[in-house]
């Protein structure tokens, strides 16, 4: 059996449509199997746990302001040039990447 690397390396040397194809196919097994009642699940007991965090004094809280004000000053020293704007977003991030 191939492992992970000698994989990558493999798929890399295909052509960009067999790329897609093949990411196309590696993405939605990872949707498939992912009931909205297992998702709901997750979701009750990420919160839980914050939750849990918070009420345990180990988590900080910060005022959304200085949140927007921390991502703004990141974002303005990654910037490079002018900004481009972005690209509208597709259902799925892969397919049509190559076409």
């Amino acid at each position: 059996m191939l492992r992970a690397k000698e994989l990558l390396d493999a798929a890399l040397e295909l052509e960009p449509q067999e790329r897609e194809q093949i990411a196309n196919d590696l993405w939605g097994s990872l949707e498939e199997g992912h009931d909205q009642a297992s998702i709901d699940k997750a979701w009750d007991d990420e919160l839980a746990r914050r939750a849990k965090e918070l009420d345990d004094g180990h988590a900080e809280i910060v005022e959304w302001d200085d949140v927007k004000a921390q991502i703004a000053k990141r974002l303005g020293e990654r910037q490079t040039g002018p900004r481009v704007p972005a690209k509208p977003r597709r259902e799925n991030p892969i397919r049509g990447y190559f076409g």
